[in-house]
């Protein structure tokens, strides 16, 4: 089991990919070429009226930790399950994820934890799945009432302070997938592969900038 100090390190590693790949306050258009990288570019074309990148996020993060459990769904390694993020993501009754579990309400959460957010079908069923169902990753969480999130969506990636609410009309956060579990859970397993840092996964994918210096000129 990964104790805190261990973690420290994924959970730096986290912040940073996280402002970067949502572009921080200023966002980042789902049509960017960092926005389509991060969905393996599944966002856009004939999917576009249907598929949403919020549950993406999380996977791309976890990704690029070195996370390699079964659930993990990126096409890069193993086949894609389009329209399931949200349910691999979450725990009962809307997924079946074996680390995630119900939201305790005033509950404190940490940079990288995993929240899914829904709205009730109706007061005697608060649990009940809809199709607005919503990923969010925090960042920071101060205080009981306002947290700062990295999200996705239509139509694009950005970094948010949201209001913490646990019920209510709205949506509010229904299931959580708590960073530390996600990553012991691989760590014991043996499917914990070392971090990919920004600049590795920017240039794996093509987007680096070339930061070399130009040669002098020849002289004449």
């Amino acid at each position: 089991m990964l104790n805190e100090e261990q973690l420290f390190p994924y959970r730096v590693a986290a912040a940073r990919l996280l402002e970067n790949v949502t572009g921080g306050t200023y966002g980042m258009p789902e049509t960017a070429p960092i926005a389509r990288a991060m969905t393996e570019q599944r966002d856009g074309g004939k999917s576009k009226d249907s598929f949403s990148s919020c549950g993406e996020l999380p996977m791309w993060l976890y990704e690029r930790l070195g996370v390699r459990l079964d659930w993990l769904n990126r096409q890069a390694l193993r086949p894609y399950r389009w329209g399931m993020n949200i349910q691999l993501l979450s725990a009962r009754p809307i997924g079946a994820n074996p680390l995630a579990r119900k939201a305790k309400p005033g509950e404190r959460y940490e940079c990288g934890d995993t929240l899914i957010i829904w709205k009730a079908l109706n007061p005697k069923n608060p649990e009940a799945y809809t199709r607005d169902a919503h990923a969010r990753v925090v960042l920071s969480h101060p205080t009981g009432s306002m947290a700062t999130v990295a999200e996705y969506g239509q139509p694009g990636g950005h970094v948010a302070v949201v209001n913490m609410t646990w019920g209510g009309p709205g949506r509010f956060i229904q299931s959580v997938l708590k960073f530390e579990d996600v990553l012991n859970a691989a760590y014991e397993a043996g499917k914990l592969e070392p971090i990919e840092e920004w600049e590795e996964w920017l240039k794996r994918v093509g987007l680096a900038h070339d930061t070399e210096p130009s040669p002098p000129p020849e002289a004449a």
